[in-house]
């Protein structure tokens, strides 16, 4: 006898993230749960991350929210990797 597997709970489907979600001072993580850094602020689009004393833009597309967690699809280093 082999059990049903047991369904994870806690665990949202990621939805697109909103300007309401992406609050001054919240964190952002990568799909690998690495800190990407806090949003700054949202204008046109576009989302201002600072880390470690550095900011840099990424677009609004790019994050989604799962449950209380906003996610990147980017990894940290592609998102701080120079320009």
């Amino acid at each position: 006898y082999e059990a049903p597997p047991v369904a994870e709970t806690g665990r949202g489907m990621n939805t697109a993230a909103t300007t309401s979600d992406l609050r001054a001072g919240s964190r952002v993580k990568d799909a690998a749960g690495a800190e990407v850094g806090q949003v700054v602020k949202v204008e046109g689009g576009m989302v201002t991350l600072s880390s470690k004393g550095k900011t840099t833009k990424v677009p609004m597309s790019s994050l989604s929210t799962s449950g209380s967690e906003i996610i990147s699809s980017t990894s940290r280093a592609e998102v701080w990797a120079p320009k």
